[in-house]
């Protein structure tokens, strides 16, 4: 015979009536014994649970920063360089997050910085500060990817931040500052309804927040903390955590994406809030369940019924979709456990739902979720995919593909709508907008269940800009491939007339040198015939006046000679001889000093000699041509200077300067003096100075006196290469250099600083400036 089922009240008041004294003992022992360990191992698990779940909200809510950073990052690409500030000042001020942002060179300086109103007039500090020491900045050059900072002194405000960087392009990275406050707002709404504190921690073991004290935030190292210690050498996590002279059980994750350490925290023992309520509870029950719990024991039992039946009344509200307020609490331990877990069952279920349709609104990409039915009927929309296509989200919701008019082909929908169901799709679609005009997308869509209902979710990424942009580039692509022929076959062409321009220049310099040295040669033979002319004539008349008085001797001889005759006879050969002998001499000197100044200028041979004795040379083969002028020539030499060089050359330098100051510094002067003086420095090298008062050279040929064709004598038969070939055999085969110091109407001083021993010459070097070629 089956019993009769109790009503719940009456078992209640008969089960509490016999066990009230034993339920003091057993209870206590269990609540004592049992349960605070147990609360303790709950709130172990719980701690090391919630680290792990921070760690997974945590970097799903920094992903919106990463998010919306790579999308400032795609913008700059398409921002000219000047407009780049404004973009990132708009990019901060759009996002509370962000505090600054930096556009970095690869060197590591800054070149562009956005940041709030506030600190606008602190930004010119920033340009040009070099942040290639930096470790944010270091590990994204260095890998290349997204990556996250600990925390270091903001260099825009001077307050910690923490940095969120990437590369921008090929040459710059992104580089964005968050202040520790924004992680503990993020921290809060991670934790949600949880009361345990919790802390992040950086690599390097910096508090960057805590939710319980915020005094730990940036002036608490945890790094040679056993806990931290422990998670980095990957062992046993110690039993209890201590702080601010308390015991916390500690549960600890690391983040793979950020790198931080997610601490979470719950106190223990007498701390505890349930085990001091389950203590409190226990003494209170020692105290007053003997006194009283016979007499209250339907009141119990009410106490029992009444939150029980508000809770099944709540559990039923949820279920239906209804929340009308916090779960009902009473004095039964079992039963507010049970409140406080559906009530945290319900709140879980919310905040996922929540948070899935955050994400899901905020996403900057189209989205739109449909039924896996032939229709493809759609279930939601977000905001992207409305601003898109222009419709409104009421006007898509449980709408039939066939009924929402976006799809362009008819064909294309229905196949799409087909394969969708079986496999995901990625391929590109033109579709329309609300307002009719085409839009080309690019379509993917992937498969999820929910409760075993089966959705797809379709994104679509507009690329009709783009793909415009590609067929422009191409066709500029084809453009430039045109010209850069067109403009290599110019330069090939341009390139044939220069050089057969620059052959003929070349053998019009060689035969401009080769009539200028000639013209010079005809010069110093002139002289020198012209200077021997009187030595020669001198020497001709005595010998010429002799013979006839020989002749008369001969003739006076056949009437006898007189003693005077004879005396008379030998004083006129001495005197002629004497004569003749002299002035053949001086003849000869001259003949001498010519041959050795000409084998010189014509040979380039290379030989020891004094520089008196070749500039005496010089000097004296030039005399004849100024005899008949104004201008004299004046030599300082000291006899112990000698050179192993080029006389040649050397002569040929000092002819090119002293008759360069007689036809243009002394013309039309009635005076001049150039004089020649030279020394040896501390270095060993001969310096000779040629100076002239004449008139000196004008400021602005000063510059140009050495180059080639550059005369004031141009109309009058001038060829302005005299300076161009001395300055060149000064250079290239004596091995020195020649300066020029000119006041104009002050006179001109070329300075030639010349090596003891002269570097030799090659023949192409000879050939190519137009000198002697050596033997």
């Amino acid at each position: 015979m089956a019993h009769k089922p109790w009503r719940l009240g009456t078992f209640v008041i008969f089960v509490l009536s016999v066990t009230t004294v034993t339920t003091i003992f057993i209870v206590g022992s269990l609540i004592l014994l049992i349960r605070i360990p147990m609360i303790e191992q709950e709130s172990r698990a719980a701690v090391r649970q919630q680290a792990g779940e921070l760690v997974g909200r945590m970097e799903l809510l920094l992903g919106g920063l990463e998010t919306r950073l790579a999308l400032v990052r795609d913008a700059l690409a398409r921002i000219p360089l000047d407009q780049r500030e404004d973009f990132l000042d708009q990019a901060v001020e759009s996002a509370p997050a962000f505090t600054a942002m930096y556009l970095v060179a690869r060197q590591g300086t800054i070149v562009a910085a956005g940041v709030g109103p506030d600190l606008r007039s602190q930004r010119q500090d920033t340009h040009g500060i070099d942040l290639s020491a930096n470790p944010l900045f270091r590990a994204v050059i260095g890998d290349g990817q997204l990556n996250w900072s600990d925390n270091y002194l903001s260099c825009m405000s001077g307050s910690i931040t923490v940095g969120l960087g990437m590369v921008a392009g090929a040459d710059h990275v992104l580089i964005a500052e968050i202040p520790p406050s924004y992680f503990l707002d993020t921290a809060r709404i991670v934790a949600g309804e949880q009361t345990s504190p919790f802390w992040i921690v950086d690599r390097r073991g910096e508090v960057i927040t805590a939710t319980g004290d915020q005094s730990a935030t940036g002036s608490f190292n945890l790094l040679g903390h056993p806990l931290l210690q422990a998670a980095i050498h990957n062992t046993r996590l110690p039993e209890f955590f201590e702080y601010m002279g308390r015991r916390y059980f500690a549960g600890l994750a690391q983040s793979p994406a950020l790198k931080w350490f997610f601490i979470a925290t719950a106190p223990s023992g007498w701390h505890n809030p349930k085990i001091r309520m389950i203590l409190v509870i226990v003494a209170a029950a020692f105290l007053t369940a003997i006194l009283i719990g016979t007499f209250l024991t339907p009141f119990w039992a009410r106490q029992l019924l009444t939150p029980l039946a508000s809770i099944i009344t709540q559990a039923r509200q949820v279920a239906e979709g209804r929340d009308d307020g916090a779960w009902p609490r009473g004095h039964i331990r079992e039963l507010n456990d049970l409140s406080t877990h559906l009530e945290t069952m319900a709140v879980a279920i919310r905040e996922r739902e929540q948070r899935f349709s955050t994400i899901f609104h905020t996403s900057p990409t189209a989205m739109l979720v449909s039924e896996t039915d032939a229709d493809c009927t759609a279930s939601d929309v977000n905001r992207a995919w409305c601003a898109l296509f222009g419709w409104t989200r009421e006007q898509i919701l449980g709408k039939k593909g066939v009924e929402v008019r976006f799809w362009q082909s008819s064909q294309v929908r229905d196949r799409l709508f087909a394969q969708a169901v079986d496999t995901p799709v990625l391929e590109e679609v033109w579709l329309l907008h609300a307002a009719g005009h085409p839009l080309l997308c690019r379509l993917s869509t992937a498969q999820f269940d929910i409760t075993g209902r089966k959705m797809v979710v379709w994104t679509f990424e507009d690329v009709t800009e783009i793909r415009r942009m590609d067929h422009e580039l191409r066709q500029l692509n084809q453009e430039l491939e045109q010209r850069v022929i067109q403009r290599t076959e110019d330069l090939s062409r341009s390139n044939k007339e220069l050089s057969q321009a620059l052959a003929d220049l070349r053998m019009t310099q060689r035969e401009l040198v080769r009539a200028e040295k000639m013209a010079a040669l005809g010069n110093l033979v002139a002289g020198v015939a012209h200077e021997m002319n009187t030595p020669i004539g001198n020497g001709l008349i005595a010998v010429t006046t002799l013979a006839d008085q020989a002749r008369a001797f001969r003739h006076a001889s056949a009437q006898g000679i007189r003693r005077s005759d004879l005396e008379a006879l030998l004083a006129n050969i001495d005197q002629a001889t004497d004569i003749a002998s002299r002035n053949l001499h001086r003849a000869a000197d001259l003949l001498a000093n010519f041959k050795q100044v000409a084998v010189d200028q014509t040979s380039c041979q290379r030989r020891s000699f004094a520089v008196h004795e070749v500039i005496d040379e010089i000097v004296t083969t030039l005399k004849p041509s100024l005899k008949r002028t104004p201008y004299v020539i004046k030599t300082a030499i000291p006899s112990g200077l000698t050179m192993d060089s080029y006389p040649g050359p050397l002569g040929q330098v000092l002819s090119n300067l002293i008759n360069n100051a007689v036809l243009h510094g002394f013309d039309g002067r009635p005076h001049g003096c150039v004089d020649i003086q030279a020394e040896q420095d501390a270095d060993g090298r001969i310096v000779l100075r040629v100076h002239d008062d004449g008139k000196g050279i004008a400021a602005e040929m000063i510059n140009r006196i050495f180059d080639p064709f550059v005369t004031t004598r141009m109309s009058s038969g001038g060829t302005g290469l005299g300076l161009h070939i001395a300055y060149n055999a000064v250079t290239n085969i004596l091995g020195g250099t020649l300066t020029v110091d000119s006041v104009e109407g002050q006179g001109t001083v070329f300075t030639l600083r010349l090596p003891a021993n002269a570097p030799q010459a090659t023949t192409e070097t000879a050939m190519h400036y137009g000198l002697p070629l050596p033997q």
